[in-house]
């Protein structure tokens, strides 16, 4: 059994520094080719990367991951040593576009095993459409290294990600990139960015309803821009600016329209979304209902601008832009 070092709990991402062309050191990215991923402490480890699923059974979910220790001639290839390389296990919820780090391991320590991603891994998404776990080797800390390899801390050097899908349509809402007309046509300024459309307002309902409740319709341009540079810190800031607007859309509007003495449903929408704000900021659901109900959803939205970690995303774009 592979002991993770530390579990941090924190929302992060590693970026690739080096291109596509030159990707990078030989036979590095090898190491994690073989490591495999299961849901249920009773089903086989498969190496994926994609899993289909009728459904999730929440009461029997296990999810872990198997892999090796990594191999001798890892630290030649690299140019560093294990002791500086950090292996990170991270979850990533695509209902609501939300990654959290589960596990931080020295790989000098790693050995062959099984990692088992914990409760926070069932805490942490809801399981109710795609659901990615990455696994990721990166720099721990920087080095010099000729042009085209990974320098900075944070650098991967080697992942793998597996993607957990529902046979059916993904629970996630909508990006759709659109042109000018678009816009224009539902009386809005052709330079548009980006316009939520809330197509309900009961998100007192299953996670798998998202795609019919709420949709993105997002510039196409900028579409374009984001998926040619999607690990950039710019392109971060703005995908969380976005996440930042939907969700206090959905909050707001869900716990506005809410009726009194109803309860909020297991695993719903609204208790996703509550569960994650209280988890990463202490402030109640009671709290959330009443910044819900009061100043437009303003307190709302700074509270969901802490839980996603805004300032830190918006300081990495402008400290990117000024370099």
């Amino acid at each position: 059994m592979i002991k993770p070092e530390e579990t941090t709990g924190s929302k992060t991402n590693w970026e690739r520094e080096e291109s596509k062309v030159v990707r990078p050191f030989k036979s590095a990215d090898d190491y994690l080719k073989d490591a495999s991923f299961r849901l249920y402490v009773d089903s086989n480890f498969e190496q994926g990367p994609v899993f289909q699923v009728d459904d999730i059974d929440k009461a029997r979910l296990s999810p872990s991951i198997q892999l090796s220790a990594p191999p001798k001639d890892l630290e030649d290839l690299v140019g560093v040593p294990l002791k500086d390389l950090t292996l990170l296990i991270s979850i990533e919820d695509r209902v609501l576009k939300n990654t959290t780090v589960l596990h931080n391991i020295n790989l000098a320590n790693a050995e062959d095993g099984i990692i088992e991603l914990g409760n926070e891994a069932l805490e942490c998404a809801c399981w109710a459409g795609d659901t990615r776990v990455h696994i990721a080797a990166i720099l721990s800390k920087n080095r010099k290294a000729a042009l085209g390899l990974a320098k900075r801390a944070g650098s991967w050097i080697a992942k793998k990600s597996f993607h957990v899908t529902r046979t059916r349509d993904n629970a996630t809402f909508s990006i759709i990139p659109v042109n000018e007309d678009f816009f224009r046509s539902r009386g809005l300024p052709t330079s548009t960015t980006y316009y939520v459309d809330m197509l309900g307002s009961d998100f007192n309902q299953p996670c798998e309803d998202m795609p019919d409740l709420v949709k993105v319709y997002l510039s196409e341009s900028v579409n374009a821009a984001l998926a040619r540079n999607e690990d950039l810190p710019v392109a971060k800031a703005l995908i969380k600016t976005i996440y930042v607007d939907v969700v206090t859309s959905i909050v707001t509007v869900g716990f506005g329209t809410l009726q009194a003495g109803a309860q909020i449903l297991p695993d719903s929408i609204l208790d996703v979304v509550a569960t994650r704000l209280t988890k990463a900021t202490g402030i109640t659901q009671a709290k959330l209902m009443q910044y819900a109900k009061e100043s437009n959803g303003t307190q709302m939205q700074a509270v969901i601008q802490a839980e996603a970690e805004l300032t830190r995303t918006m300081l990495a774009a402008s400290g990117r832009r000024l370099a």
